[in-house]
């Protein structure tokens, strides 16, 4: 039985400041934009991701750490879920009244 494909991973959460959605860099702190995430090559890989990111959680900086699948694409890193692609770009809708 073939097994599937490891998935590279980044670790993301919601910055609590501001409710942003946040990255873990490679430097272990939080950035807005995806691309400057760090990307780890498997699940298991992303297992100390997750260690850095329960600190920065029990430090009050972030809430709700989790890893996500991306795929990688020219070196860049894209979400390969719909949910973690509207997190990463944000709303799919024009936000407030459209003017008159």
């Amino acid at each position: 039985m073939a097994r599937p494909p490891k998935s590279s991973q980044i670790i993301t959460a919601n910055r609590l400041i501001d409710g942003r959605v946040v990255f873990l860099t490679q430097d272990l702190s939080w950035s807005s934009d995806l691309g400057n995430a760090q990307v780890f090559p498997d699940p298991a890989s992303a297992e100390g991701g997750i260690k850095s990111a329960q600190t920065s959680a029990a430090n009050g900086e972030i809430v709700d750490p989790y890893a996500i699948s991306v795929s990688l694409t020219d070196g860049r890193a894209a979400p390969t879920l719909l949910r973690e692609r509207i997190r990463a770009d944000g709303p799919t809708i024009e936000a407030g009244p459209k003017a008159a």
